[in-house]
């Protein structure tokens, strides 16, 4: 139930727009030490918000971008994407205010596969915010 109200009042924090809003990253586990320090993800891997746990936002093996247009666009999903999509090896997942995360072929945007997780929360039922209904929300992280 703390975990709930928790998120809760952080969701009445944030603004308007998805891409303002910012988690405080939190460690249940282990931290790691120089001497366990987490490998580097792959060339091209976009495994978390902002790319790396820095939230550098840059690729620096990728190529110049030149012209940016679309390469594809995906069917239809069950709800608003408000998550930053996540690159991982040849998939794109998206997960969705409908709490159903998708793996998408980065190709050619065909549906690999779906996983609808749980029922989302009804906006009206919560103290505050813009989005209904509310799901997932927040950059999950790809491992």
């Amino acid at each position: 139930m703390a975990a709930l109200v928790a998120m809760s009042l952080a969701a009445c924090g944030g603004a308007n727009h998805p891409k303002s809003v910012r988690a405080t990253p939190t460690t249940t586990g282990a931290v790691p030490t120089s001497s366990t320090r987490m490998a580097a993800p792959a060339p091209a891997a976009w495994v978390t918000y902002g790319q790396d746990s820095a939230r550098h936002g840059v690729d620096s093996s990728a190529p110049p971008v030149g012209e940016v247009r679309p390469l594809w666009t995906s069917s239809k999903l069950d709800g608003a994407v408000y998550a930053e999509p996540l690159v991982v090896g040849s998939a794109v997942i998206v997960a969705t205010e409908d709490d159903s995360v998708y793996a998408l072929d980065a190709t050619t945007g065909s549906l690999r596969w779906m996983r609808h997780l749980a029922t989302p929360v009804a906006g009206s039922t919560l103290p505050c915010g813009n989005i209904d209904p509310s799901g997932i929300t927040g950059t999950p992280v790809a491992d």
